[in-house]
């Protein structure tokens, strides 16, 4: 029986059999997880569309827990990390926390409304921090569950935030979006929350971030790496894969 090999993220992480991506026929050739499996390994693949790291985490978490234990263990554990607003869905639906998750986690209604105790709102510096900080404890509880994997972790949809904080792990892509299109991008975590972004904060806040969306969307436009001007085309994720194959010797 062949290692594992464990896929997490949003729409970035392409292959997940549910995935709208898969559905575009005139993006041809095969997947990631596909290409895993011409090599003869096992690959579960927890991305949901849509959804925040801290939901592919958990979701992550949840299959490690309950997956069989006579299984091999995983062998490597593919991060695409996504926008940190994103969690506000999650974080604003508290009957999906439990008891254990607020003790360990802490902070979680705050961190959903985006202020502070006294009703102040957190600048977006400040509020994408205390998100990334958050999402860190749940990142943490998901590593002690695949101590002898590998991971790779890589900004997707969003470029990682504090990137410094990831040298643990053994592959690093900071923003493949910026590399796909082939020069930096304006730094950006909130262009699938435009409307909440717009009106959590003042007009300079979101102008600034607006002139961020413009300039990000007329790239992948004029991009051929992603065939509906939002997510890689197939080509982009044969090569990655490709990537990863030699670095992890797979």
């Amino acid at each position: 029986m062949y290692d594992n090999i464990l896929i997490l993220g949003d729409s970035w992480a392409v292959g997940h059999p549910h995935n709208f991506i898969s559905d575009y026929g005139h993006d041809n050739g095969l997947s990631m997880d596909q290409l895993f499996q011409q090599k003869g390994y096992e690959v579960s693949n927890q991305s949901t569309y849509g959804c925040s790291n801290i939901e592919t985490l958990t979701a992550g978490i949840q299959y490690m827990k309950y997956r069989a234990p006579q299984l091999p263990k995983i062998k490597l554990v593919i991060f695409f990390s996504t926008e940190l607003p994103r969690h506000k869905n999650w974080l604003s639906t508290p009957w999906l926390w439990n008891e254990v998750d607020r003790h360990r986690y802490g902070g979680l209604e705050e961190a959903g409304r985006a202020k502070k105790e006294n009703g102040q709102l957190y600048t977006l510096t400040e509020w994408l921090d205390m998100l990334h900080a958050l999402q860190n404890k749940v990142l943490t509880d998901m590593r002690k569950l695949t101590p002898d994997a590998k991971w790779a972790v890589i900004g997707g949809q969003a470029p990682l935030h504090k990137p410094e904080e990831y040298q643990w792990a053994d592959y690093v892509k900071e923003d493949w979006r910026s590399e796909l299109v082939g020069y930096e991008l304006p730094y950006s975590h909130t262009m699938s929350q435009q409307e909440d972004i717009s009106k959590m904060y003042d007009s300079e806040t979101k102008f600034k971030e607006l002139a961020k969306y413009e300039i990000i969307s007329e790239a992948l436009r004029k991009s051929t790496n992603f065939f509906d001007n939002v997510h890689p085309s197939k080509h982009c994720y044969q090569t990655l894969t490709k990537e990863l194959i030699e670095h992890f010797n797979l």
